[in-house]
């Protein structure tokens, strides 16, 4: 099971979290502590990027803001050196940040070293669909 694979597995067994049954549930939160602790490191690089994307988004309303203006003005110039300059920036930024960008997909297609804890068929609760226990198959010992 890949990291990708896991973190699907994580968001199924959060959407069956709300069945009852003892033994169902303690394996659920043991298997989402367990995959929470898996994929921290991916998590956050993760977060990294998304304060990489804040300051993206913020650079580009200033742009928005300054061409706002300019187009008052009616200077066409100093836009189009503004425009450059933005471009420039944001290409600065997604070049310095490719490097993450590609580990965290080499993270997500490596193999997930995590024993799971498996429930019976037995302990399943009787509420649960079949689109349920697809989701979340990984957990089930016969």
């Amino acid at each position: 099971m890949t990291n990708r694979e896991l973190q699907i597995l994580g968001q199924n067994l959060r959407k069956v979290g709300g069945l009852k049954g003892t033994k169902f549930v303690y394996a659920i939160a043991k298997n989402n502590n367990l995959i929470d602790s898996e994929l921290k490191v991916i998590q956050d690089v993760i977060n990294s990027i998304k304060d990489i994307d804040k300051y993206r988004n913020e650079l580009n309303k200033k742009q928005k803001e300054t061409t706002i203006k300019l187009r008052a003005e009616k200077d066409q110039m100093k836009m189009n050196e503004i425009q450059e300059e933005a471009n420039k920036e944001l290409e600065r930024l997604v070049e310095k940040n490719k490097p993450i960008v590609d580990e965290v997909e080499k993270l997500w297609k490596q193999d997930a070293k995590i024993d799971l804890h498996k429930v019976k068929t037995s302990d399943l609760p009787e509420e649960i669909t079949a689109e349920q226990l697809t989701g979340i198959m990984e957990i089930i010992e016969d």
